[in-house]
């Protein structure tokens, strides 16, 4: 009770827009909610512009939906506390993403250090019992999900602004492969099994390589991420001839046979903060972002995005880049 206690209390200190519903009902506004005329007492399911559905099956950890206020729309993010739950209203959401770029900027020095000592730990390993093996193995993962986030974070602004494009001639299939590379012993210790397809000889094309390297890591990490132990993830790169000329077409799927994903949480997934309300999904740390990040970089690069899922079964992401041939490549052809 004195944690419910505080919750309430909390609210009131909040900047930002806040109420509390119990079994439909709102029982606290905070002062800048009540400033958007919502009332304590009123039934909150008029206000659900979107994520009627979703919030009736809501069992806990975060949701985000659309409220209607006034004639306008906000969106919201919902966290269970015990016995209610609490609508944050979003404002300014350039504001909301910047706070959380400067924290990652905070957050990477000292995780640095954990990796730089962990890097020295990690290869002795197999010299060690079979506990401690299962120990350095969980820390292997919580540090890499943990980097994940951060550098989710540190791009949380993509999500609204765009950066300036630092193009450079590089070989795909080397980036793709050195990626490859780095998820492989994230796979490993989650217990999935990791495939790599690609062409052998060099692809040299103009990019961007920090977003292509995001971009293509978000997806392959949410794949072993959401596949339980046991499962595999498949990637495959191919190439084909583009529409633009002097561009070649680079085809990258990402296929896993995880958890999959429900058709109402795939028409929101690209929104910036949701997760799928799932048991399995709540025990899996994230920020909601990476999907959002992920489809805002592909588009910054003039490109294309494709999912395919099912519950139960697994997903696929297909990402579709038309990219400039380098002139090393165009020497070559």
């Amino acid at each position: 009770m004195e944690q419910i206690h505080n919750a309430m209390e909390m609210l009131d200190l909040m900047m930002q827009p806040a109420f509390c519903v119990r079994e439909g009902t709102i029982i606290k506004v905070n002062p800048a909610a009540a400033a958007l005329l919502i009332e304590a007492g009123a039934g909150v399911q008029p206000l659900l512009h979107t994520g009627t559905d979703e919030y009736a099956s809501f069992d806990g950890g975060c949701l985000y939906l659309t409220l209607s206020l006034s004639g306008h729309q906000a969106g919201a993010s919902v966290t269970r506390m015990q016995d209610f739950d609490v609508f944050c209203i979003e404002q300014d959401a350039d504001a909301h993403l910047q706070a959380l770029a400067l924290a990652a900027r905070e957050l990477r020095e000292p995780l640095s250090g954990v990796l730089a000592v962990a890097d020295r730990v990690f290869p002795t390993a197999a010299a060690a019992d079979t506990k401690t093996q299962e120990q350095l193995s969980h820390m292997n993962r919580s540090l890499f999900q943990i980097l994940r986030i951060v550098n989710n974070m540190s791009d949380a602004r993509l999500y609204t602004v765009g950066t300036d494009s630092q193009q450079e001639i590089r070989d795909i299939s080397s980036v793709l492969q050195e990626i490859f590379s780095r998820a492989e012993q994230l796979a490993g210790h989650a217990g999935v099994t990791l495939r790599y397809t690609g062409p052998a000889e060099s692809i040299y094309t103009l990019l961007d390589s920090q977003k292509l390297e995001r971009m293509v890591f978000n997806i392959l990490s949410n794949a072993i991420k959401y596949t339980m132990p046991g499962g595999s993830v498949s990637v495959d790169l191919r190439e084909e001839e583009s529409e633009k000329e002097g561009c070649i077409r680079l085809v990258y799927r990402v296929s896993d046979t995880g958890i999959g994903m429900s058709p109402e949480f795939m028409e929101i997934m690209y929104r910036p903060f949701s997760r799928q309300t799932d048991s399995r999904v709540n025990s899996i740390q994230g920020t909601g972002l990476g999907l959002a990040i992920t489809k805002q970089m592909v588009e910054l690069m003039n490109g294309a995005i494709d999912c395919q899922s099912e519950l139960g079964k697994g997903t696929s992401f297909t990402i579709t880049l038309d990219l400039p041939i380098a002139e090393k490549q165009l020497e070559e052809m």
